[in-house]
């Protein structure tokens, strides 16, 4: 817990120093840090100081806030398969509702669809 605590004090000081545009050194970070009463280890400022002499703040924040690498992005031509694929399987869902509304013939015979009864009916007229 108290690296955690480290960690957090020299992350808070170096944005408050970057802020107020005072050198992020060390040295400055150390002083903040005692000046909030936050005791961390020697080595924690140092870190920070050497981290942030590499890059920029602002960059710091954009690179933390893209998140990590869970998921892939898409590229253009990925999408555009994609949505042909879509395209196709939609195409073939047409098709075969189109083919399940023809007449077909039932499990009996008769290749209308219609039952026997209406022609067995015309037969009771004798």
């Amino acid at each position: 817990m108290a690296q955690n605590r480290s960690q957090l004090a020299c992350t808070y000081a170096a944005l408050i120093l970057h802020d107020d545009g005072v050198d992020i050194t060390a040295d400055s970070i150390t002083r903040l840090v005692n000046a909030a009463g936050i005791e961390v280890e020697k080595y924690w400022p140092g870190l920070f100081a050497s981290l942030i002499a590499n890059r920029t703040i602002p960059n710091l924040l954009v690179e933390a806030c893209k998140g990590g690498g869970g998921a892939a992005t898409a590229t253009e031509t990925e999408v555009k398969a994609e949505t042909e694929e879509k395209v196709v399987v939609e195409e073939e869902e047409e098709e075969s509702e189109s083919e399940d509304d023809a007449p077909q013939a039932n499990l009996f015979g008769g290749g209308d669809g219609s039952s026997d009864d209406s022609s067995e009916s015309g037969s009771d007229s004798d």
